[in-house]
């Protein structure tokens, strides 16, 4: 594993032997960008010290709004969970290949007082009713509730649940699960298919 602005800087350097003018990043580097339109976080440290041919950084990891541009670099970030995306736009001079202008809007995707489309409704539920049976299977039991909330030491029942269960099936000493890899509780009682899918 190498230092993102490495293993960033490695590849413009490639892409501009190649004649690539225009270049975006896709990293998992945060942020945010306040109401000034100040961006703090890593995102700007990855913005700073990237080639100076990179000209659009996707950023993540901290699920935040970032919407600005830092070193001549446009920065986005739009939120998290599908509430919101990035529609960014770039204008390519057709002589140079270069991207001449930037700008991005983080869209919200609020669904209040919509309607859902009756066609894609009916072939949702169509598809729902026919994967029923495998996401309501009952695969086990739990007598008590495993759910993601971290104690002190930053563990939780259902991590230690994933974690224990891919040391046993690897035959390994140890094993690691990432808290933010964990996407949902189980109640007691039967676990089904879809449940465990959800994680």
């Amino acid at each position: 594993i190498t230092d993102e602005v490495e293993a960033i800087n490695k590849s413009v350097k490639q892409l501009k032997k190649l004649g690539v003018k225009s270049i975006v990043v896709l990293a998992h580097n945060g942020g945010t960008t306040d109401g000034n339109g100040v961006t703090n976080g890593d995102i700007v440290r990855l913005a700073n010290e990237t080639d100076p041919e990179v000209d659009v950084i996707f950023g993540g990891h901290s699920h935040t709004y970032v919407n600005g541009t830092v070193n001549n670099k446009l920065v986005v970030q739009a939120n998290s969970y599908g509430m919101a995306f990035a529609d960014v736009d770039v204008k390519i001079d057709r002589k140079t290949k270069d991207i001449v202008e930037k700008k991005a809007e983080i869209v919200t995707t609020y669904h209040e007082g919509m309607e859902p489309d009756k066609k894609i409704k009916k072939k949702m539920e169509k598809y729902q009713a026919k994967i029923a049976p495998l996401v309501n299977e009952v695969v086990g039991k739990s007598i008590a509730p495993l759910d993601r909330k971290l104690n002190t030491a930053g563990e939780s029942t259902l991590g230690n649940l994933v974690a224990d269960a891919q040391r046993t099936t690897m035959q390994s000493q140890i094993a690691l699960m990432n808290p933010g890899g964990i996407r949902n509780d189980l109640d007691a009682g039967d676990i089904t298919w879809g449940e465990i899918y959800g994680i």
